[in-house]
């Protein structure tokens, strides 16, 4: 009987120290990966603040004639900001003939840091890629972190008064276009960004409708009030406890038992972390706004003489929730295209074909990456742009 009572006791002591190393290497894994994604952000945060400045109106923009590194485990890249604010060397503010003595076609491509390039070179991003491919002069004019709501503003002040894309006279259409093609990089997330008050630790503006259904414009001028790195590190934490909660509750039936028969505990628990602006923002459905948004743009680029394309751009979590969420929001844009009378374009399936396009750790495209958005976009650009 001892004998076996000590073999019952070795291998609970084996188990338990199984169980120890098990947990012991699943914390190391977890560490490493969050050293990774924190230095990533740290190194986000710092570059942010070297090449963007806080704009009274659309929150933040990059600042003009500036350059900044931008280095991490997985790349090491310089931005450089053009005079007139924007991540290219050249901007081509007036069009140019080809070779041939003919115009050359002009495109305009609206968007985030996916359509900023964050990660590869200048020369690299798909927009450039498509210039060349189609003999194209490209304005590329992406405001990291931004919404759809930034990025129709950012429209609205180039055509503005003052801006270098200036109506001839109020109401009347250029007789050449600026531009012939419009095109907006539409990141699903777009839909949160669009209802919330603030992004990245920083303040924006925001739409919201009437109840005539017309967008109306608030928070601006917008405060300059960017956050500390300590501050967005705890905010990005309290998100995730957030998100884990919404995974459990939809997939844990003992979870489910737990938080009914222990609410008050975990209410109480949760009320020194849980932020209610940004709770209530993302209970906001973001679809109405954002169909708005959508047919502002579209009806202020056909008023220009130029056509109007949204390209759906997939996250990399988007692509591994492909045919659930993320499928049903990029049919939700593509019908708000048709509706609208825009082209819409849904990269998801190219980008679910092929591998590696992806920064693992920062998440957005790598070189091969624009590559792929390159040759799709410019297959459906081609058709829309004139003849020689």
């Amino acid at each position: 009987m001892a004998g076996s009572g000590r073999v019952r006791l070795g291998r609970v002591i084996l188990l338990a120290a199984g169980g120890l190393v098990g947990l012991l290497l699943g914390e190391g894994l977890v560490r490493g990966v969050n050293v990774l994604r924190s230095g990533a952000a740290h190194d986000r945060g710092g570059v942010e603040r070297a090449y963007q400045h806080h704009d009274p109106v659309l929150g933040w923009r990059p600042t003009p004639g500036v350059t900044a590194r931008h280095h991490t485990t997985e790349f090491d890249v310089t931005y450089a900001i053009g005079t007139h604010g924007f991540r290219q060397r050249e901007p081509p503010l007036l069009r140019s003939n080809r070779e041939d003595g003919s115009p050359r076609p002009r495109v305009l491509v609206l968007g985030d840091s996916f359509v900023f390039g964050q990660g590869v070179d200048e020369s690299q991003r798909f927009t450039e890629r498509v210039g060349a491919a189609l003999d194209l002069d490209v304005l590329s004019v992406g405001i990291p972190g931004s919404g759809t709501d930034q990025q129709v503003l950012l429209y609205e002040e180039l055509h503005g008064e003052s801006g270098p894309f200036a109506m001839p006279s109020a109401g009347s259409k250029p007789s050449v276009p600026h531009f012939d093609v419009v095109v907006l990089g539409f990141l699903l997330e777009a839909v949160e960004r669009n209802v919330s008050r603030r992004r990245a630790g920083r303040s924006k503006p925001r739409f919201v409708l009437d109840d005539a259904g017309v967008l109306q414009l608030t928070g601006v001028p917008v405060a300059d009030d960017y956050e500390t790195l300590a501050e967005r590190i705890e905010a990005r934490e309290t998100s995730r406890l957030e998100r884990l909660k919404g995974t459990l509750r939809r997939n844990s039936a003992l979870y489910g038992l737990l938080r009914e028969r222990f609410r008050d505990a975990l209410r109480a628990a949760g009320d020194g972390i849980r932020d209610t602006r940004v709770e209530d923002e993302l209970e906001l459905d973001g679809w109405p706004v954002t169909r708005a948004l959508l047919a502002r743009l579209r009806e202020q680029v056909v008023a220009q003489g130029a056509r109007c394309v949204v390209i759906v751009i997939p996250s990399a979590q988007d692509l591994e929730t492909a045919t659930g969420a993320g499928d049903e929001a990029a049919a939700r844009v593509l019908s708000a295209c048709e509706d609208i009378g825009a082209l819409g374009v849904d990269l998801t399936s190219v980008f679910a074909a092929e591998p590696a396009c992806y920064f693992p750790v920062d998440g957005h495209w790598t070189a091969k990456g624009h590559r792929v958005a390159a040759e799709a976009l410019a297959s459906r650009l081609a058709s829309l742009l004139p003849e020689r």
